[in-house]
């Protein structure tokens, strides 16, 4: 259809929306019994149905939101460990329970504000990527030269404000301030590797800021 809209031979719009619907049972092997449900609605340009260079780069794309991911539960699991266990970050002290640590770690969720956020972020992008077309020194047509960088730009504020507004409800104390600094210490570095670039200035108070 796209092939057939660019050389004039039907009339077509560029792009259409598209509804996606999904379901999610708690135990795979018993799917009737639906936990969940959602149904999204999405801008579909039609270049992605032809043009597999395309889906690749958005492929690409989604691969670094979810690495992004990863380092948001990364940090999420260093800070409740070390909220249970303070010293648990040397191996040889007292490691903290491994369900008391998951289960404090899905307290903060900073995952759930971070998908939440990109909603619309993403919606733009599927479109402005398609259009997103340039070309090589071989002649091939490349893209997301533009939007690409972007996306990531976009990834690195939006995991870096998940983070902090998850982590906002802490209290003061020195034990939490030092649990906090050193869960964005693992974060950040988490997040420079997932998107290959540095991941900018610290979240938490400095020394000065932290009472006695």
């Amino acid at each position: 259809m796209e092939q057939a809209r660019c050389d004039g031979e039907i009339s077509a719009e560029a792009a259409y929306g598209l509804m996606v619907f999904g379901l999610g049972a708690d135990d795979p092997t018993r799917p009737a019994n639906v936990a969940l449900w959602r149904a999204e609605r999405l801008p579909l340009p039609l270049a992605y149905t032809t043009l597999s260079e395309l889906l690749g780069e958005l492929k690409n794309a989604l691969d670094f939101a979810e690495r992004v991911e990863g380092a948001l539960e990364a940090g999420a699991r260093m800070l409740a460990r070390l909220l249970i266990a303070p010293g648990s970050d040397d191996r040889n002290a007292r490691q903290p329970d491994r369900t008391a640590v998951a289960g404090l770690a899905r307290h903060f969720a900073p995952t759930q504000h971070y998908w939440a956020a990109l909603e619309a972020p993403f919606k733009q992008f599927l479109v402005r990527l398609a259009d997103d077309q340039s070309v090589d020194d071989d002649g091939a047509t490349v893209f997301g030269l533009m939007e690409l960088p972007r996306s990531r730009e976009v990834l690195r504020r939006t995991a870096r404000d998940s983070f902090r507004d998850a982590t906002s409800g802490l209290d003061l104390s020195a034990r939490s301030l030092k649990a906090l600094a050193s869960a964005e210490r693992l974060f950040n570095h988490r997040l420079a590797e997932a998107l290959g670039s540095t991941a900018g200035a610290p979240l938490t108070p400095t020394a000065a800021e932290v009472p006695a």
